[in-house]
């Protein structure tokens, strides 16, 4: 075969394997495109990784700070830590030894000694009878455990008479006039108790201590900051109360049963006492001079 005869021949070679080549090609592309792109509806058959969570952030400032606890402690919290000495003062060793109620711990009562009253309620010379606890109300089971303190309406002095501490009152309203309630309890014999009502003016540290608004009713509050009168400083001022002029003062021994024990009573009437026998003689004397009514507390 002569040179002209290959000539053809490689022509045709040459062209079909152009034709193969892009043939090749075009079914690759497609068989890639098929892979690729899914169909409508068809999910993708690869799927990205989750993000990762977000990571904890250091705690702020903000959500750091304590919160501040609702009632009593937000109270004390804003008391000063010391008030005028006439108004009292909040004293650490009162808070340290204060008591959940009056009730005196087995330990106390077995060891408790018998506590002095040294300084006078008021003025006694403005003091025309004394109502001795143990006023009946009409129940056989019901007595009032406190006295009766007739001062005829005029304004007169309220003074500690020992060395204690503010523990409860109330802040009320009764027959249109506001006026007060106070309980205490002694600072350096455990177990005793005494109390003020029909107060018309009190000291600044009270007031702040009790409820602020006035209320219906004499239902004590726990005082909210713990205030400590010294014995014969003032507590307030009273005309008593608008019915009969006078005003009470009840005292009371949670370390042994009173004479009123046997009463079906609440417990604090059970440990009332006659707290004029609580003074030392020439004191008492002046006091008991001045006593009328029941007898089943205090005999004279």
């Amino acid at each position: 075969m002569s040179s002209k005869g290959f000539a053809p021949l490689i022509l045709i070679i040459i062209i079909a394997a152009a034709i193969g080549i892009g043939v090749g090609g075009y079914v690759l592309t497609q068989k890639i495109r098929k892979t690729d792109v899914p169909k409508i509806g068809q999910q993708n058959v690869f799927t990205p990784t989750a993000l990762p969570e977000k990571e904890s952030q250091p705690p702020t400032e903000q959500n750091t700070k304590p919160q501040k606890q609702s009632g009593a402690s937000i109270e004390q919290e804003v008391q000063p830590k010391e008030i005028s000495k006439k108004a009292g003062v909040t004293s650490p060793q009162a808070q340290s030894s204060r008591q959940s109620s009056g009730a005196a711990d087995a330990n106390c009562a077995a060891n408790a000694p018998t506590i002095e009253l040294t300084a006078d309620i008021t003025d006694v010379s403005r003091i025309l009878r004394i109502t001795a606890p143990g006023t009946p109300t009409g129940d056989q089971d019901i007595v009032k455990s406190h006295s009766f303190i007739w001062t005829d309406g005029s304004l007169v002095p309220v003074y500690a008479p020992i060395d204690a501490v503010l523990d409860s009152g109330a802040f009320y309203t009764e027959a249109g006039r506001n006026q007060y309630t106070a309980w205490f309890r002694s600072l350096n014999y455990c177990g005793y108790r005494f109390k003020f009502d029909h107060i018309h003016q009190v000291t600044d540290a009270i007031k702040n201590a009790l409820n602020r608004v006035p209320q219906e009713g004499t239902k004590g509050n726990m005082a909210t900051a713990e205030v400590v009168f010294r014995a014969g400083e003032k507590i307030g001022e009273t005309t008593g109360n608008t019915s009969s002029n006078n005003w009470d003062f009840g005292f009371y021994n949670f370390n042994v049963p009173g004479p009123l024990y046997q009463l079906k009573t609440h417990d604090t009437v059970r440990h009332a006492v006659c707290w004029v026998d609580y003074y030392a003689a020439e004191k008492k004397g002046r006091y008991r001079a001045l006593l009328e009514g029941p007898k089943s507390v205090c005999s004279f």
